[in-house]
This record gives structure tokens, sequence and C-alpha cells, in this order.
């Protein structure tokens, strides 16, 4: 197991157990209030986030995709919001960084021997945050 793979299994772990295993969620997930993490859930997680992070503006993004954490029983609903939350923790250093901070990968991840080579207009890639 890498160590970012390990790292990602451990935020996962303490994400999850940070949800409740247990009690129905009965609505969509993305339906406001029925994300099956709570507002207090979201800052007990992330407490030194950047303020660009909201639970608000989590909850409104998930507005467009109405199936996530919304089918399944409670408990595979829950699992899919830690995994994701899991994820976007590992990638942004629990929500405190909105781009990229290690600019020596910037140009790593174009290749442009490559019929996808890099975004048009762009000669590098880099992850640009959420």
């Amino acid at each position: 197991m890498t160590f970012s793979r390990a790292l990602s299994a451990v935020a996962s772990a303490a994400v999850l157990s940070t949800i409740a295993l247990t009690g129905p969620t009965a609505t969509p997930a993305s339906a406001a209030g029925s994300f099956v993490v709570s507002e207090a859930q979201f800052n007990q997680m992330f407490p030194n986030r950047n303020p660009f992070y909201t639970y608000k503006g989590l909850t409104d993004a998930l507005s467009a995709y109405p199936k996530f954490a919304a089918t399944g029983d409670s408990a595979t609903r829950k699992r899919e919001a830690a995994a994701f939350l899991a994820n976007v923790s590992h990638e942004t250093g629990g929500l405190r960084y909105v781009v990229e901070q290690n600019t020596a990968n910037y140009g790593h991840y174009c290749d442009t021997t490559q019929p996808y080579g890099c975004p048009a207009g762009r000669s590098a890639y880099y992850g640009r945050g959420p």
C-alpha cells in the first residue's frame, strides 16, 4: 500500500467514524438539510479549513448530483459521503488549500506527445482545487 493510499484510508476511517452508521436517512442526500453529514459534523471534521470551503457550498454543489449519497441503505450512503470527503480532505490538506501547493509538479501533468496533451490554451496543468 502506498503512503498516499494509506493516508486516504486513515482519512476515510476518520471521516466515517465522525458520521454515525446508525439511523435512517429518508430523503435524498442533495436535498437541503438532508445530506448524511450535518453542518456540525462538517465543522468538526474540518476545523482549520480555508473560509473558501463552506458547508453551504458543499450542499449547493451536491444539488447538481441528486443521486450522490442518496441510494442504498443508510450505511452505504454514509460510506459514500465518507469516501468522498476523505479524498477531498486528502487532496486539499483538510480543506486548507484551494490550489495545488507543489508548483514543481505543474509541468508534469501534461504529455504533449499524447492526443489529450494539455487543456486548450495551457502549457501546463495542475490541480486547481475543488
